[in-house]
């Protein structure tokens, strides 16, 4: 791979993270805070939010995974 390619490839990586950071924050935020009139965060809020993140992330790579083994399979 060039390098042009190679920066190319990296960017898109950074783009998707950057997507996926995104869509988690704004979907934890919508379920755990955005009714939250105070400054800081409740024990709860906390807890929702660490809950959210993590299944988000889980099935995010769950996903990946699925995807990795489909487009691993030879084409029927």
């Amino acid at each position: 791979m060039d390098a042009a390619a190679q920066v190319k490839s990296q960017l898109f990586e950074m783009e998707m993270y950057s997507d996926l950071f995104s869509k988690m924050q704004e979907l934890c935020w919508r379920k755990c805070i955005a009714h939250s009139k105070e400054e800081e965060l409740s024990v709860g809020e906390q807890s929702c939010t660490d809950r959210c993140v993590s299944k988000y992330l889980e099935a995010h790579l769950q996903v990946g995974e699925i995807l990795k083994e489909q487009s691993q399979q030879p084409q029927q």
